[in-house]
């Protein structure tokens, strides 16, 4: 994954959108990559790549380095367009590839294009994964059926597919075209679960914990800096970031949740949806019930409040860095 520089739009339009496609093409080709899945969103974008060689950050510079310097010469601007490095996570086998590239064929209907009415944009604001009506899921599906920018239309059996991309492990998986459309269609009956991108954002593995424990120690046996040299380190479970989040606030979570006015609740809120990938859901439970309305709404008032205050955002800071995040 790599993200636009202050989350800016790194794609204008649909030629900036297919050169980008063109070079991932060449980027196979040039890097003997296997590209197994892609999906294109205003700001960033998500690939599945297997290496067939030690040379995926070489790639991915090359990548980003050609798509940038393009990009500024047609649109005259100047300077880095990609927010730092690239980021990536490791995937054991195709089982999880399998489950990851869902995940990222439903990451467009996060677009606002995708989101027909006023009621559904403020929905998909407050939890997309919440399961939708049976008119929102066909909806939705339609769209992701007519979204040329993913590699969802290839393995889903609507446009042919690429010679660069490699289908067949996952279609073994899913048992074709028409299993593929239908573990997406009863995805999308489930909820596109927002949720799981952000965990895995917050992965340096993605698999079984055996996996990711051996992966970890080979980042640390070898000092490698896989995604980051603290994505190897532990990181906080909700209820630890609890505890930080009081000791930082020195307020009480479980008197805060009864009055308004607190600090540590919706601290406790931002660092279980940021830093933990939890869903709005989630978080309430976790906060003695509450309804993931009410979550949503004091996570916007606090996104709000941190624009503007020096202590809110040195309580972040302070989580962060407790956190290893």
């Amino acid at each position: 994954m790599a993200r636009g520089i202050n989350r800016q739009r790194i794609f204008q339009d649909d030629h900036d959108r297919q050169h980008w496609v063109n070079l991932l093409a060449e980027m196979a080709k040039q890097f003997r990559l296997r590209v197994h899945a892609y999906a294109l969103l205003d700001n960033h974008y998500h690939l599945i790549l297997e290496t067939t060689e030690t040379n995926l950050s070489r790639a991915m510079q090359w990548l980003q380095v050609s798509y940038s310097m393009w990009h500024n010469r047609r649109h005259g601007r100047v300077g880095p367009l990609f927010q730092g490095r690239f980021r990536s996570v490791v995937v054991e086998d195709g089982r999880w590839a399998y489950e990851l590239s869902v995940y990222v064929h439903l990451n467009p209907l996060r677009l606002e294009q995708f989101r027909l009415s006023k009621k559904e944009r403020e929905l998909a604001r407050r939890e997309l994964d919440r399961p939708p009506s049976s008119e929102e899921c066909w909806r939705r599906l339609e769209r992701l059926r007519n979204y040329r920018w993913s590699s969802y239309r290839a393995y889903a059996g609507y446009e042919r597919v690429p010679a660069w991309l490699t289908v067949e492990v996952l279609h073994a998986r899913a048992g074709g075209e028409k299993g593929y459309r239908r573990i997406v269609q009863n995805r999308l009956r489930k909820g596109a679960d927002e949720g799981g991108l952000e965990r895995l954002r917050d992965q340096f593995a993605f698999g079984t914990e055996t996996f990711k424990r051996r992966i970890y120690a080979i980042g640390r046996e070898k000092g490698r800096e896989i995604a980051g040299r603290r994505e190897l380190k532990p990181r906080a479970s909700f209820e630890e970031m609890v505890e930080i989040a009081e000791k930082i606030t020195r307020e009480r979570l479980s008197i805060s949740l009864k009055r308004r006015g607190s600090t540590v609740k919706p601290l406790v809120m931002w660092a279980g949806r940021k830093l933990c990938g939890l869903t709005l859901q989630e978080i309430g439970k976790r906060l003695d019930g509450m309804d993931y309305n009410a979550v949503s709404m004091a996570l916007r008032r606090w996104e709000t409040k941190i624009k503007h205050s020096p202590s809110a955002m040195a309580a972040i800071k302070q989580l962060r860095e407790t956190c290893n995040v």
